[in-house]
């Protein structure tokens, strides 16, 4: 049998859903709330034609929402393409004009900089 992290999280979540699965600051998400809000971000890259192996980047801080769009790339099963906020704007340029990966998904609270072509990932 072949493993994914999206596969190994959506049963963990099956096993446990209610046990804490993300913390930041305040706001804690059970496993049900993770896989939920990671299958809404699924849904939402499907809809826009991204199939199975499609690259799609990740521009955002460390948060929970980082790893909620990661987890929604994994379902597809796409690739996460991930580019750190330490990257110099040359550094950024370079990646969000080359082919590959696109799109690049952000959230609101993404570094200043995010590219022109950047969707904000669905909450």
């Amino acid at each position: 049998m072949r493993w994914h992290f999206a596969g190994i999280w959506e049963t963990i979540a099956d096993a446990i859903p209610d046990a804490p699965a993300l913390a930041q600051g305040e706001v804690r998400l059970s496993w049900r709330d993770y896989e939920d809000r990671a299958a809404r971000i699924a849904a939402g890259l499907a809809a826009a034609g991204l199939g199975p192996d499609a690259k799609v980047g990740l521009y955002a801080y460390n948060s929970n929402a980082y790893l909620e769009a990661q987890f929604g790339v994994f379902k597809g099963p796409r690739r996460a393409g991930h580019a750190n906020y330490r990257y110099t704007e040359h550094e950024l340029v370079y990646l969000w004009t080359t082919p590959t990966p696109k799109p690049w998904c952000s959230t609101p609270s993404s570094p200043a900089g995010s590219p022109r072509s950047a969707t904000t990932c669905p909450s």
